[in-house]
């Protein structure tokens, strides 16, 4: 369930062309690596008919999807000159293809020079990672190279989709009233040393939320929360805030990591607490 949405998105269109009762390698191979299926020719239909110089967006877009998010850094791996890929950026943000985002601490976004770019849309991301790069095989039927891409890479790709449904689910339970304070932000953070996934906060309240979220087969233990008070210490804005802690979980929490929430400011969701 959560691997068909952070593959296809929140689009009935699309989620309906993936069956239930079969494995998601096979939906994937037979709706989007197929050359015949709707899934595989939509998004390369949808930036032609949109766009007056689609080379330029595609190989933006591609560099988006495999993990570029600076303009800086698309300028590099697809030799773009750099006022062209800040140009096609702006373009592509106003046809809602790309949002920019900056740390989520960040007293005035709009003026923040910290800011990345990624690909607005869930499918049009696993496309250009997943797709595009080997679209001249995948013509021809073959499908190899795409197919030990997925089996490489997808559960990243998952997990990444794993920590903005935890970020959805923090805005859900925010506006419900049952976090420990009403969040005015929730987002990401990062600098040059590390990232946190999930951060709420509250400015006037001076208080924040620290999370991550692990697309793990295994149990989260304790010591994924001693990393994230490590890079979350820089995370907060002030010494004096009140720090809060949440885990997102696939596969559940220690007994030892149970048993620190009960005596901490943590907050441990599993899987199934989110999708219920």
């Amino acid at each position: 369930q959560v691997t068909a949405w952070a593959i296809l998105g929140g689009m009935p269109a699309y989620l309906r062309q993936f069956s239930d009762r079969r494995p998601i390698m096979v939906n994937i191979r037979e709706r989007i690596l197929e050359p015949s299926s709707f899934l595989y020719y939509e998004p390369r239909f949808l930036v032609y008919a949109e766009l007056r110089e689609p080379r330029t967006s595609l190989a933006i877009l591609e560099a988006l999807a495999t993990g570029h998010h600076r303009p800086s850094d698309i300028a590099r791996v697809t030799g773009l000159e750099r006022g062209l890929v800040s140009r096609t950026l702006s373009t592509l943000r106003d046809l809602h293809l790309v949002e920019r985002e900056v740390p989520v601490t960040e007293p005035y976004p709009h003026k923040s020079r910290k800011g990345r770019y990624r690909i607005s849309d869930a499918f049009l991301r696993f496309w250009f990672r997943f797709v595009w790069p080997f679209q001249d095989r995948l013509d021809v039927g073959e499908t190899a190279a795409a197919e030990e891409a997925l089996r490489e890479q997808l559960p990243a790709f998952v997990g990444h989709a794993f920590e903005r449904l935890s970020q959805e689910w923090l805005r859900h339970q925010g506006a419900a009233g049952r976090l420990p304070f009403e969040p005015d932000r929730i987002g990401e953070w990062w600098d040059r040393q590390g990232q946190v996934d999930v951060v709420a906060l509250n400015w006037a309240e001076r208080v924040i939320l620290l999370g991550e979220a692990k697309w793990l087969n295994r149990p989260v233990g304790l010591e994924v929360l001693e990393s994230l008070k490590r890079r979350g210490n820089r995370a907060v804005p002030d010494p004096s805030w009140t720090v809060h802690y949440i885990l997102f979980s696939r596969s559940g929490f220690t007994t030892e990591l149970r048993r620190r929430a009960e005596s901490e400011r943590l907050m441990l969701v599993s899987l199934e607490e989110m999708v219920t």
